[in-house]
């Protein structure tokens, strides 16, 4: 039994790799489009995380943009910290856009 499955696992690894490999190239292609960026930018104005984000890139450069506005959030007495406030809206979109991709990979 030992053996048959040491022979299935071998059988399947290089596949396995290969698939890894795509997956992860595929997401970490810098995909940066300026009509996401500002897109995801007026989330972030409306204080709420973004969705269906094109990458990561898009992401982070919504977040530089919106962390140099030095008008964003001031007439919103809530926000106390814009720092922290964008810190947290620049997460709860990373996450957003983790969850949206493993919804699309098939297991």
């Amino acid at each position: 039994m030992l053996s048959l499955a040491d022979a299935a696992s071998s059988a399947v690894t290089n596949q396995l790799r290969t698939e890894v490999k795509n997956v992860l190239a595929s997401r970490l292609k810098n995909n940066r489009t300026e009509a996401k960026v500002a897109e995801i930018f007026q989330d972030f104005e409306v204080v709420a995380p973004a969705t269906n984000a094109g990458s990561i890139a898009d992401i982070m450069n919504a977040g530089w943009r919106a962390f140099h506005d030095a008008d964003l959030w001031k007439e919103v007495p809530q926000i106390q910290s814009k720092e922290a406030t964008l810190n947290e809206l620049i997460l709860k979109s990373l996450e957003v856009y983790e969850y949206e991709h493993l919804l699309k990979v098939p297991l």
